[in-house]
């Protein structure tokens, strides 16, 4: 290194070291230079002007909050993992005396200019994907923008295909689209526009199809900076429903339910995650989702104009809580996870039944094992009708594999899941069940355990498992043996 850029270095972290000291003295803003990121002129400009407009002699301490406001409006976008904002000596406004000497005006502020470095997020706008199981095999296709109007507001299409091998049918397909985008002056705050178009053919469990086509409308409010997300949703959703193609066999509650209907509801959502990983499996935190949803949904359409009392909203009130809590020990040798579920409905009209699309189902690799889809607990005839209540818990112990890294994210597990559902009159009665009659409740559910291997990575999710039912319950469709589910991604 030559002695000049040597000395220009030594003169140039003398000016800082200055500059730091000086946290009352009057600064100027001159400039800010920004490496990375891809916004709009407009975006900002409704990022900066804030603080270039209130940079004009400003102590050094008070800009550097400006500084750390615009650091978390850039956090709140969800587009970097690091964001560096410097502050520098502006030497071009500075008065030069000689070729390493700067200095200003005794009284003048100093010229400054801020540096702001965006580390942004990878990002694969088009993927696919696929899951197999022992039952079905779906394929989908996704499309993510995360700042599609280059205002930090995020585009997501997902288009899924359920095909069913053994009926060679197409149960399920599902189009959504949700677009998130964040208020001008408070980026915590972003209005969420979601669409959907579901339908799916329930004959398996229930003895008919479901057609659904409506949205959600509302605000999202980001309550925190750091890695742990909690996020408070609310809105209002509006859905047409059609259950359709009735089975001959169907019970009279499936047929009570026939035709179209509307749903109207006023919908609220707290998430909680501090959940950390291992690739996409998870080793310690805890997750919890609470919602509540004021709800109300009519008769067939086609009845509205000749009946009025049908085209009056059956209102109800429904709330789900889902928990899991995650511990490792052992230098993440041992996983354990404890999962509870609890959902109730609570109608406020008493003497109407609860649509079958809003009741509680359970059964299923991702609900309960051991059992085939939606097909434990209440029924009538044939068809499984679901409860307006409902409870789910479970333990999972993963373990290392031997001779492989504890940093893989291949586990073997045991694990013991319980779960039942119910009708009560309303919420007081449900929980009163759960509480005082709790261990009745549990040697009445449907129980099932087992063993299996789990892989959990961003572009692979394997999960095969041997199930062994414990419960005898003649209501339910267990579902002994092997069981697997292998999902890919594909960019």
């Amino acid at each position: 290194m030559s002695a000049d850029r040597l000395y220009e270095q030594l003169q140039h972290k003398e000016q800082l070291n200055t500059l730091n000291n000086q946290t009352t003295k009057p600064v100027e803003l001159k400039k800010i230079e920004i490496e990375g990121g891809e916004f709009s002129d407009n975006y900002y400009n409704s990022l900066l002007n804030p603080i270039l407009s209130t940079s004009q002699a400003i102590p050094l301490k008070d800009l550097n909050s400006e500084l750390i406001k615009l650091r978390e409006h850039l956090q709140y976008s969800g587009l970097f993992k690091d964001i560096s904002i410097n502050v520098d000596l502006d030497e071009n406004s500075l008065i030069k005396i000689s070729k390493n000497d700067f200095f200003h005006e005794k009284g003048e502020s100093i010229p400054i200019i801020a540096k702001i470095k965006l580390n942004q997020i990878p990002q694969f706008k088009f993927s696919s994907y696929s899951t197999s199981t022992d039952y079905d095999a779906s394929t989908g296709f996704r499309y993510l923008d995360p700042n599609f109007l280059k205002n930090a507001s995020s585009l997501l299409i997902d288009i899924n295909l359920n095909y069913d091998p053994l009926n060679k049918t197409l149960n399920k397909k599902i189009w959504d689209l949700t677009i998130l985008t964040p208020f001008k002056n408070s980026p915590s705050y972003r209005a969420i526009f979601n669409p959907i178009i579901s339908s799916i053919d329930a004959k398996s469990w229930a003895s008919h199809t479901q057609f659904s086509r409506g949205g959600f409308l509302g605000i999202q409010k980001n309550l925190s900076l750091d890695k742990n997300n909690f996020i408070l949703t609310n809105g209002v959703s509006i859905i047409n429903r059609t259950i359709g193609d009735i089975s001959n066999s169907a019970s009279d509650s499936i047929r009570a339910d026939a035709g179209d209907d509307v749903k109207i509801g006023i919908i609220s959502n707290l998430k909680y995650d501090s959940i950390e990983k291992i690739g996409s499996f998870p080793i310690n935190g805890v997750k919890f989702d609470l919602t509540n949803e004021f709800s109300g949904f009519n008769n067939s359409i086609d009845s509205i104009s000749q009946n009025k009392e049908d085209s009056e909203l059956n209102k109800f009130n429904k709330s789900v809580l889902k928990f899991e809590n995650y511990k490792s020990f052992l230098n993440n040798n041992f996983t354990t996870l404890f999962d509870f579920q609890i959902g109730s409905i609570h109608s406020l009209d008493s003497n109407k039944s609860i649509h079958i699309n809003d009741r509680f189902h359970l059964g299923g690799n991702e609900s309960l094992k051991g059992f085939h889809l939606n097909s434990v607990g209440l029924k009538n005839g044939n068809d499984y009708i679901g409860g307006s209540s409902f409870f789910k818990t479970g333990l999972t112990f993963f373990s290392k594999i031997p001779n492989i890294s504890n940093k893989s994210p291949l586990r073997l597990y045991n694990y013991i899941n319980i779960g039942d559902n119910f009708n009560y009159n309303n919420n007081l009665e449900f929980l009163q069940k759960l509480t005082q009659n709790s261990g009745d409740l549990i040697k009445n559910s449907a129980i099932s355990t087992g063993l299996g291997l789990a892989y959990k990575s961003p572009n692979a999710v394997l999960d095969l498992s041997y199930n062994f039912p414990l419960s005898d319950r003649s209501q339910d469709n267990a579902k002994p043996g092997l069981s697997f589910s292998v999902a890919l991604n594909f960019f």
